[in-house]
């Protein structure tokens, strides 16, 4: 039976029903919320009130805010349902005093006002007593490595690096027996400038230090000093490798330290031109930082090298001269290493055939002619594990517990628990999307983090709902809806895409091919194939951040679309502006993160530790703590909802397991009841996604838009 409806308007004191004046042609439009993964329904058209209707809008005050249900039966009207909500004040409604009517479109009430208007207001978690949870982590050891005088020192961690400042500090007793340096290296540079002839190498580099003699070779020639005690006087001499007369020698008295520059004029027949020396001594230090205490550390001086070390504890001479390198490889390409002079460029230590797999800059606020790099000592995966000191974040938020707590400030009646009636992607036992153990994520106050070696707890977390939405959209696909009975529901955006589920037989709702037009017998799809594609802007690329620096995987490589449909100047940035999931350099650079926001923790369904991930990137291992909450496995979740099917990460390409769908179709076909939006429509095009739906009332007609796969 063909329903019918009435309309109840009512205000905060009185209701009656309403008898509305409108059009054959109302309807409820359907559509997907911009930016988001549920739907929708406005009414279109107008609602014209007369009589007893006029006066009781008429009557009420002027701020009066009227709200209207229209209900539906299917019984005629022995039976009502609720059908459709909505609202209006006198300030959307036109009025014709002499006729006594009045003519409005209500606006949308549904069960989405309420959280929709409450997204972005600010609460403090804090008071608002969120479940709390201990998640326990590593303090982690790191190797610093550092070039006497620098202002700037390497640091090391599995296969992750960067740049700390620091105090500069040239005195070897100090950063020995002060800061607990052990000295790895010691190397002279010997620059050579001047107009010769012949023309001399630019440099001559090797082992040694401010002593009594060396020598060392180069282009064919070989610069040799030696200083003579009994005279108290220095000699420097060069000539040709491998010869016995000298084609330049100066002298001075005294033995020189290094930094100096001293002048050779030339002593044989032929040889022309003054040759300056510059001499330099390049000192590199490395140690241990951690919070084990055991026999061979020292503890931290108050006064370090390093002026932020408080989440440690422990330090140790670190020896490993055999990785680190001197290097002089230069190219006229553009590097991330940084510019040697106009258009030249420094270029990584080795080719990668020659052995040095993973060597990263020490220090580059010191190179000159020769870089330095660093190389992790493969036996140091087996002894950063014994160097670690497990430590305790008491007081982390489950994620679960932060969205009902906001929930119950913004909209009582909307609910939210750790339950796969919520979300099977963020509370199952296991990972409805890549598979393996299930993830369940807390978030802690950064500043907690920071501060992790004392136990002082944040007096304020702020925080807004809209900021853990986007945090979950951005970094794994999740978008929210309010089902039918309350609750506020979280899952991956290919359960969208298969029509409510992560099986591999995606949900139909409508099945088009099969039901039966009665004038004919054919399907309501029988020769309605007419399709065509939408071209919204597509990116070229996503690209990722967090809201402070992080190591390279956990802020992931680029996603590079590969399709000639998309727009190449599209560049799409997914910045995670309210959240840092890099734990290990939290820890260990706390003077490099903002004390605001939260950091994001990703730990094993059952678990109250966070997991490590290990990955091969470029032929360097890393073993990332709090791993899965990295780009770098983050990057995952987009593979289901690319603009193309080909992509590629970090020049690795890859085909997408689903795109967007930009083929569309848009049909009519009848529904007596409203359909389960969610569920796909499934017709001879194949299996098409609800973009919008308009639905008149009288008639029953459904004018729909699909979307199916692009290919």
């Amino acid at each position: 039976m063909n329903p019918i409806y009435r309309f109840i308007l009512t205000t905060d004191n009185d209701a009656q029903v309403a008898f509305p004046i409108y059009k054959d042609d109302l309807s409820l439009d359907y559509a997907l919320e911009q930016g988001e993964q549920f739907y929708r329904g406005k009414l279109s058209g107008q609602l014209t009130f007369i009589a007893d209707d006029y006066s009781f809008i008429v009557g009420k005050p002027f701020d009066t805010r009227f709200r209207i249900e229209v209900q539906i039966s299917y019984s005629n009207g022995d039976s009502w349902a609720s059908y459709w909500k909505g609202k209006f004040w006198k300030t959307d409604c036109t009025f014709d005093a002499d006729a006594k009517s009045v003519v409005v479109t209500p606006s949308l009430s549904d069960r989405y006002d309420k959280v929709l208007e409450g997204m972005d207001k600010e609460f403090d978690l804090i008071p608002l007593a969120p479940a709390l949870a201990s998640i326990k982590f590593d303090k982690r050891p790191m190797i610093q490595v550092y070039v006497a005088g620098a202002s700037t020192i390497g640091c090391f961690l599995s296969g992750m690096w960067w740049e700390q400042e620091c105090e500069a500090e040239s005195t070897h007793n100090t950063l020995v027996n002060t800061y607990h340096f052990a000295r790895n290296v010691i190397q002279n540079l010997v620059e050579v400038s001047g107009d010769t002839q012949p023309k001399l190498p630019a440099y001559f580099t090797g082992e040694g230090s401010n002593g009594a003699e060396w020598e060392y070779t180069s282009g064919g020639y070989t610069v040799r000093f030696f200083f003579n005690a009994s005279t108290q006087v220095s000699y420097w001499y060069i000539y040709e490798e491998g010869g016995e007369t000298n084609l330049w020698a100066g002298q001075q008295g005294g033995l020189p330290t290094a930094p100096y520059t001293v002048e050779l004029q030339p002593v044989s027949a032929g040889v022309l031109g003054t040759v300056t020396l510059t001499v330099r001594s390049i000192s590199v230090y490395a140690r241990y930082i951690t919070d084990v205490e055991t026999a061979g550390t020292y503890e931290i001086p108050s006064n370090d090298i390093v002026p932020d070390n408080r989440n440690y504890s422990r330090v140790t001479p670190y020896n490993a001269p055999n990785n680190i390198y001197l290097s002089d490889r230069k190219t006229e390409t553009p590097t991330q290493w940084g510019l040697y002079q106009p258009g030249i460029y420094y270029a990584y230590p080795a080719a990668p055939s020659l052995g040095i797999p993973d060597a990263f800059p020490v220090s580059r606020d010191t190179w000159g002619v020769l870089s330095v790099w660093f190389s992790r000592p493969s036996s140091d995966y087996l002894a950063e594990v014994q160097w670690r000191k497990e430590s305790t974040l008491k007081n982390t938020f489950p994620l679960w517990s932060v969205i009902s707590v906001l929930l119950g400030q913004i909209d009582p009646e909307v609910t939210h628990a750790e339950s796969t009636l919520y979300s099977q992607f963020l509370y199952g036992a296991l990972d409805p999307v890549l598979g393996g153990t299930g993830h369940r994520l807390y978030i802690v106050p950064k500043s907690n983090v920071i501060n992790s070696s004392f136990d002082q707890p944040a007096q304020k977390a702020p925080i807004t709902l809209r900021q853990v939405l986007d945090m979950l959209r951005d970094c794994y696909r999740v978008f929210w809806f309010i089902d039918d009975d309350g609750r506020f529901c979280l899952e991956h955006i290919s359960w969208f895409m298969r029509g409510g589920s992560y099986s591999d037989s995606p949900e139909v709702g409508i099945d088009l091919t099969s039901q039966k037009v009665t004038r004919n017998g054919k399907s309501w799809d029988f020769g309605r194939n007419q399709y065509s594609f939408e071209k919204p802007d597509m990116p070229a690329r996503y690209q990722f951040g967090w809201m402070d620096s992080v190591t390279k995987l956990f802020k992931g490589f680029p996603i590079d679309i590969l399709s000639e449909y998309v727009q190449a100047e599209n560049i799409e940035d997914i910045s995670v502006n309210s959240f840092t999931s890099d734990i290990d350099y939290i820890v260990l650079n706390p003077s490099e993160i903002s004390s605001d926001g939260f950091a994001l923790l990703s730990v094993d369904a059952g678990a109250d530790k966070l997991p490590y991930v290990q990955y091969t990137v470029d032929g360097i291992d890393y073993e990332l703590q709090n791993g899965k909450a990295s780009f770098n496995y983050l990057q995952q979740y987009y593979l289901y909802d690319l603009p193309a099917p080909r992509y590629s990460i970090n020049g690795v390409q890859g085909g997408a397991y689903g795109t967007k769908k930009l083929k569309t179709q848009t049909l009519n076909f009848p529904v007596l009841t409203d359909p389960n939006f969610r569920k796909l429509v499934k017709t001879n095009l194949g299996r098409g996604i609800i973009e919008k739906m308009v639905i008149t009332l009288l008639s029953r007609n459904a004018n729909t838009t699909l979307h199916y796969d692009t290919e």
